[in-house]
C-alpha cells in the first residue's frame, strides 16, 4: 500500500481469494471486491472480498445466493449500504441485493423491464421519492419500485457506441495543501 505523503510502499498480504474483473466499491471504510468464482472452488453464493482501510487486512464475506455465468453481476453502494446487482438478459430481470448491519442479505428489489442490455445495473437511489436511477445498457431511467413505470432521462443515439453512466462519488484521498 502507498500513502500520499510517505515515500514508499508498505507491503500487506494479498487476499485469500482473486477477485473478478468488476469494479470494486467503497463502503463505510472498506472496499470491496467480487471474487472470480472460475478462479478458486464454486460456492452456491456470492464471494466477497472486503480491505478495511484502516487495519489494511482484508476478509472474505459471503455474499447472496447467486446463478454464476448467465447474467451480470456489479457491486455498489446505495444508502450506505454494500449492494449487489445481478441483472438477467434472458429475463430482462434486475435483483438488487442489499446486506442488513447483521450481515444478512435481503432481495430489496426485482426489477423487470421489456428491455435489458447485458450490463443493466442500478446506480442510485434517490431519496426522496425511492426511485431507482438505472442503466439499461443503452438508455438511463428512473425505475419506480410502487408503480414498475420506467422514465427514460437519456438514450444513447448511436448503437455502435458503448454506454457507461457512473455517479460521481468523493474521493478516498483529500486534496494535499
Amino acid at each position: 500500500m502507498k500513502y500520499v505523503d510517505a515515500w514508499e510502499w508498505d507491503p500487506i498480504d494479498p487476499p485469500s481469494r482473486p477477485v473478478a474483473g468488476i469494479p470494486p466499491t467503497f463502503v463505510n471504510g472498506k472496499i470491496y471486491w467480487m471474487v472470480d468464482p472460475n478462479l478458486g472452488p464454486v460456492s452456491a453464493r456470492c464471494e466477497i472480498v472486503a480491505f478495511n482501510v484502516d487495519t489494511e487486512e482484508f476478509e472474505v464475506l459471503q455474499g447472496p445466493s447467486c446463478t454464476h455465468g448467465s447474467g451480470h453481476m456489479t457491486i455498489l453502494e446505495l444508502h450506505e449500504a454494500l449492494c449487489i446487482s445481478y441483472s438477467d438478459q434472458r429475463r430482462n430481470t434486475v435483483n438488487l441485493w442489499m446486506m442488513k448491519d447483521d450481515g444478512i442479505w435481503l432481495m430489496e428489489y426485482h426489477i423487470v423491464l421489456d428491455k435489458l442490455a447485458e450490463n443493466a445495473a442500478p446506480l442510485a437511489v434517490d431519496p426522496t421519492d425511492g426511485r431507482i436511477l438505472l442503466n439499461t445498457g443503452w438508455s438511463l431511467g428512473y425505475y419506480d419500485p410502487r408503480t414498475a413505470a420506467f422514465e427514460t432521462i437519456y438514450t444513447k443515439g448511436f448503437p455502435d457506441l458503448k454506454f457507461y453512466p457512473i455517479v460521481c462519488h468523493e474521493s478516498l484521498v483529500g486534496p494535499l495543501n
